[in-house]
């Protein structure tokens, strides 16, 4: 028996041999699926985002021609790919092909073969698959992956509970998404340590991206900066990931308190075109939000008792900027449920621009900036914590 075991490691061991020899010389990746509930005629659509505009690209699209397989194939490595399920006869626009829409998220490290895999029964299983195969198949990464599968189900058993009307199964439903935080939080120490160890692995960009809130002060960009170079290979820092964070670290400088806030020109819930410079010599309080973000309608009452007592102050003007909207009905409906009665805007397809929200490097919402009447940024908060401060320094405004 011992003697088979080892025959069969050996196997292992040379097959994985081979396989890396082969795919020396490839340059593209393959995503294969089989996955239960996956019907002929369903549309696979594989994604990806500029880094330097934000906008989508499109890698692959394949109509599905026998129930629970298919192929897509790109040539994009080295950064995050987002696939996309589209039942048959669903309307496909550039929206529902959002970031924030549902997507399988997972990310290409160099080249090679990957397969998804699971059942769906309803559509939010498209999110909680399983994938083995290129960056998933490393052992250092074994322990972070296993604790945030098992995070990723226990919120998947949150958002059903969430749907149902008795109130202690929602309150249960809260408790088990601050269970998978805490899980998802866990990971950090072992995260840091594949960065120590992986100088050459581009995920080790990618984690090191959003490692950034991990400061203390999050306008410190020489300091990050300077961990970006320090831990990361000139290889890695040229790859899309490494790429992601120099144009962060560029445009947060850009963006953040003291800086001049850059020109937009973006589309009015009425039809309207309007522009930051259209209030050149006010103060403007621009917050960044989304119809489908808890965080920030649960804060649009703030915002809302803020507008009014600035009513008739032709000194300061609001205006809201929605972001990645995969459905405008959604956005509209929101405006007039909060009762957001300031110019609302949305932050509509960069195309071959960048979008503002990548412009003003707003990573999540709700993000306020405040800007002073010559277009530089005088704060830049979360709406919580700008507001007080608003109050306090321009007392005038709210009397």
């Amino acid at each position: 028996m011992k003697n088979f075991t080892q025959t069969v490691q050996r196997g292992i061991i040379l097959i994985l041999t081979l396989s890396a020899l082969i795919s020396c010389g490839r340059k593209s990746n393959v995503i294969t699926g089989n996955i239960v509930g996956l019907e002929t005629g369903d549309k696979i659509i594989l994604t990806t985002t500029d880094v330097r505009t934000g906008a989508t690209l499109l890698l692959d699209s394949i109509t599905v021609t026998e129930p629970g397989k298919f192929k897509v194939t790109t040539t994009a490595s080295d950064r995050y790919c987002m696939l996309f399920r589209f039942p048959q006869g669903t309307e496909i626009t550039e929206r529902s092909l959002n970031p924030d829409a549902l997507n399988f998220r997972f990310f290409l490290e160099g080249y090679g073969d990957l397969a998804l895999w699971g059942k769906i029964e309803e559509p939010m299983d498209w999110r909680y698959l399983k994938i083995t195969g290129g960056l998933y198949s490393l052992p250092e990464l074994a322990q972070v992956l296993s604790i945030e599968d098992s995070a990723k189900m226990i919120q998947k058993q949150a958002i059903l509970l969430f749907r149902s009307d008795n109130d202690s199964l929602r309150a249960e439903g809260r408790k088990m998404i601050s269970q998978s935080n805490n899980l998802f939080k866990s990971t950090d120490s072992l995260e840091q340590a594949f960065i120590s160890s992986s100088p050459d692995k581009a995920y080790s960009a990618a984690l090191l991206r959003y490692d950034y809130y991990s400061y203390s002060d999050e306008n410190d960009m020489d300091r990050f900066e300077k961990r970006f170079l320090e831990a990361l290979s000139p290889r890695v820092q040229a790859t899309p990931a490494g790429e992601e964070i120099r144009t962060f670290i560029d445009r947060r400088r850009a963006s953040t308190v003291g800086g001049t806030a850059l020109e937009f020109d973006l589309p009015s819930i009425d039809g309207k075109r309007v522009k930051l410079s259209d209030y050149r010599g006010k103060y403007v309080l621009i917050d960044f939000w989304g119809s489908w973000c808890g965080p920030c309608r649960a804060s649009s009452p703030k915002l809302v008792a803020f507008h009014n007592k600035i009513a008739g102050n032709d000194s300061i003007v609001m205006i809201g900027i929605a972001c990645r909207e995969t459905d405008e009905n959604n956005w509209r409906e929101a405006v007039k449920a909060d009762s957001l009665t300031w110019t609302q805007l949305i932050n509509s397809n960069p195309g071959d621009g960048v979008s503002v929200m990548e412009a003003y490097s707003v990573d999540g919402v709700p993000t306020c900036f405040l800007i002073g009447p010559d277009g530089r940024i005088i704060f830049r908060e979360h709406p919580v914590a700008i507001l007080p401060k608003i109050e306090k320094t321009y007392p005038q405004w709210v009397q």
